[in-house]
């Protein structure tokens, strides 16, 4: 499941927003674009446009990931061989390494994803 709002605490009311098109990590310095639910190949463009840039594989990848390396997508560094067949993409820029977890064997969508800051 996919996150549908923002939930913000106000006093002791509980707000619900929209997504936002953007989430920001490390105190602004990082801008992810809103991928929950897109697929490999339309996040991989937002993401780039904002400039995320991906962070090689390894070239010894087995079943699906290397199936994945071999379409383009270099940035893939494994995937899981059972259950909801999650892969782990990485990016990085200037400020930090943004992890990208895919669900699903055949057109992936974008799962989760988080960022590790660099230190200042």
């Amino acid at each position: 499941d996919f996150p549908i709002f923002d939930i913000k605490l106000s006093g002791k009311d509980f707000i619900l927003n929209e997504l936002s098109d953007y989430q920001t990590f490390c105190a602004g310095r990082a801008l992810v674009p809103n991928v929950y639910g897109a697929k490999i190949d339309a996040a991989r463009i937002q993401l780039m446009q904002l400039g995320w840039k991906p962070v090689f594989g390894l070239n010894d990848l087995y079943a699906h990931a290397l199936e994945l390396k071999n379409a383009g997508v270099s940035e893939v560094q494994d995937c899981s061989g059972t259950g909801l067949a999650h892969c782990l993409l990485q990016y990085e820029n200037s400020v930090g390494i943004l992890d990208v977890v895919t669900i699903g064997e055949f057109n992936e969508e974008i799962y989760s994803y988080s960022v590790t800051c660099n230190a200042y």
